[in-house]
């Protein structure tokens, strides 16, 4: 076992000392002036990248979000959009002279997202499509003067429905469904507007399209059927605009998606998995144009990753993937070894490749929420551009480090968050923060582990706080990722307990004051320690899964639940002994720690039914719990109002049963 500190922080603070005196410690309320930065776009000449920004309004309990423009040279931030709703995907024209984007138009009745297009010499945006359903994602054509783009079809008995004739055949879908999932097609639409022309007719659910750079096809994810519970079923198809005949990439029929034409249009590159199922660890793999079964791209790296980008010459491709406690960018030769870009202590979130081959991204550090950087081409190290969270940034004095123990044969790390200059004999309360996924990692940036910076703000009064990794999560390898189908909880579990035993063995925390919290994932192995280990004083499970067969029956992801159980369901003998052994409702009649509950009351992905199951074997057992349900839809509230609380409720519950936790 080893520890690394990481010593960014007097690094951090040097860049803003604007905020020196700003010397306190980080309060939760601080975490609400965070602003978000997602989809960079780097302008094809490498001089601008056009980014979403996300502000809480908590007044009007919403997030703004606009389209800004950074210079790649001087860091300059000007704001290109106002007052507009839902704004996202910023797309530059291909010779960089208009910049598109997606946002709502229309009145409460008609409202639905459309592309609109701005000119970078002045003007106001002006709609380029009008699609009557809304559009649900879009692509330049490579000459700049159309766009095609996906939108949901009306379903086939409109009229029944509109005469409340409404009953519909139940497919792979959710219990919460109140109609058969949209299907949805590719349309053509001139760039100036007007009507959209429909190229195909299939019953499918479509997503990411690609242009060839010749501008004749366009490859596209295909889902078939289009239930939420048959994801997993999706291929790569090639759609020919002039005669709109379709015809597969590879002549596989799932687990295939986000396909990118190579500049020179010889390749398509996409997402895959050699494995069977979404469990297993994916990569980049590239297909002829022309079709083919393609080969993997990079196969010698060994982590879960998504092709984001062709670099500018078609010889090898951008990835992005988890790795140990950072998030990396590989560049991957379709010939040759993959190189992990020199990021030093950014972990990125997302990232765009210019024609020049510089490189935006978003990325944060162990000490710095979110900003955008620019790197001039894969082998330069990353120049921060802005300083939108530079305040909050100085506020976190808390201690940073990675830790990593071996178990079970497995080499395992997690991130530990102490409070600022940790006093050498001191034993700290522990707050063990579990992420969500599985197919997920913590690291060490900033709000890495899901919670936005509330691990800081623990730390910063007084808490250790211990993000662990367990097998099934995707930072480690295939083997480690993989080693969760069939093991749901128990060995996540014993992961967990031997990384506690890892942080205690450092002399920082008094492990008779250990709680335990997490969200989706988190929650459910929350709920899978506190019935199998009797060590905690206080537990937060939010939209835990608690009960296995419960949720392959009525969540919207019944592909997934049957991956994880190693494609094997609930109704045989081998199922049923599988999923009741590792549900935690199981042994719910021995805990007696004090649990928070949480969860939406229209949660599709982890239904309320066993939630309610949970809370009522813990409270007809005995022990102290509470649940607080959200009266919203939805795996976790989208709102700044409800977040917010959220992590108060954390924060508080761990404080009322924790000696030193922040309230």
């Amino acid at each position: 076992m080893r520890i690394r500190i990481i010593a960014a922080l007097a690094a951090t603070l040097a860049c803003i000392p604007a905020y020196a005196a700003l010397a306190r410690p980080l309060e939760l309320k601080d975490l609400k002036g965070l602003v978000g930065l997602s989809a960079p776009e780097i302008s094809p000449n490498g001089r601008f990248i056009a980014v979403i920004t996300s502000r809480n309004d908590f007044e009007r309990d919403a997030v703004n979000r606009e389209l800004e423009l950074v210079d790649a040279r001087t860091g300059a931030v000007r704001q290109l959009t106002y007052d507009r709703r839902d704004v996202s995907e910023p797309r530059w024209s291909p010779d960089g002279t208009k910049l598109a984007f997606v946002s709502t138009a229309g009145s409460s009745d008609d409202a639905a997202p459309q592309v609109w297009i701005m000119p970078m010499d002045g003007g106001e945006p002006k709609a380029a499509t009008s699609a009557k359903n809304g559009i649900d994602d879009y692509a330049w054509r490579p000459d700049g003067n159309a766009f095609a783009y996906i939108a949901d079809d009306d379903p086939p008995n409109k009229r029944d429905i509109d005469h409340h004739l409404d009953a519909f055949a139940v497919g792979d879908n959710d219990y919460l469904a109140r109609a058969a999932p949209p299907t949805s097609q590719l349309w053509l639409v001139a760039a100036s507007g007007g009507a959209g022309r429909r190229l195909t007719h299939d019953d499918w659910r479509l997503s990411s399209p690609s242009w060839s750079p010749d501008g004749n096809r366009v490859a596209v994810t295909a889902q078939t059927p289009p239930d939420s519970g048959d994801a997993d079923r999706t291929r790569i198809v090639l759609v020919d605009i002039r005669t709109a005949s379709v015809a597969g990439l590879t002549g596989r029929t799932s687990l295939e998606s986000s396909p990118l034409f190579s500049p020179d249009g010889r390749n398509v590159a996409y997402s895959f998995t050699a494995g069977s199922s979404v469990v297993d660890q994916f990569g980049a793999y590239v297909s002829p144009a022309a079709g083919g079964a393609g080969t993997s791209a990079g196969a010698t790296l060994d982590r879960n990753v998504a092709p984001l980008d062709w670099m500018p010459d078609s010889s090898s491709l951008l990835v992005i993937g988890n790795d140990g406690v950072s998030v990396a960018l590989w560049r991957v030769p379709l010939a040759g070894t993959p190189a992990r870009l020199p990021l030093g202590d950014v972990a990125v979130s997302a990232s765009s490749v210019a024609k020049t081959g510089a490189i935006a991204l978003v990325g944060r550090r162990p000490h710095g929420p979110s900003e955008v950087y620019v790197m001039a081409s894969s082998t330069s190290p990353p120049r921060r551009l802005t300083d939108l969270n530079a305040k909050i940034g100085a506020l976190d004095s808390t201690d940073v480090r990675e830790i990593d123990w071996t178990f079970e044969g497995f080499h395992e790390d997690g991130a530990l968050v102490l409070p600022p200059h940790p006093v050498a004999g001191t034993r700290y309360p522990l707050v063990v923060i579990i992420h969500g996924g599985p197919t997920a990692a913590s690291g060490m940036g900033f709000g890495a582990g899901g919670f936005g910076g509330l691990d800081r703000v623990l730390a910063a009064h007084g808490d250790a706080v211990f993000e662990p990794n367990y097998r099934g999560s995707d930072n480690l390898g295939a083997k480690y990722q993989e080693a969760t189908i069939g093991d749901l909880g128990a060995g996540p579990g014993r992961d967990i307990m031997a990384g506690i035993a890892a942080v205690e063995s450092q002399g920082f925390v008094d492990s008779s004051n250990i709680a335990v919290g997490g969200w989706s994932e988190g929650g459910c192995l929350t709920a899978w320690l506190i019935t199998h280990y009797h060590v905690w004083k206080a537990a937060v499970a939010g939209a835990a899964v608690t009960d296995w067969a419960s949720e392959y029956n009525l969540s919207d992801a019944l592909y997934y639940e049957r991956a994880i159980a190693g494609e094997v369901g609930p109704w045989t003998t081998q199922g049923e002994q599988l999923y009741r052994a590792e549900s935690a409702i199981s042994e719910a009649a021995g805990v007696n720690t004090p649990t928070l509950i949480l969860s939406d009351t229209g949660d599709f992905r982890v239904p309320t039914p066993q939630v309610y199951e949970f809370y009522h074997a813990l409270k007809e057992t005995g022990a102290p719990v509470q649940y607080v349900a959200y009266p919203v839809t939805g795996h976790f509230p989208r709102d700044p109002v409800r977040t917010f609380d959220i992590f108060q409720r954390y924060a508080d519950w761990f404080g009322k049963y924790l000696s030193m936790t922040a309230r």
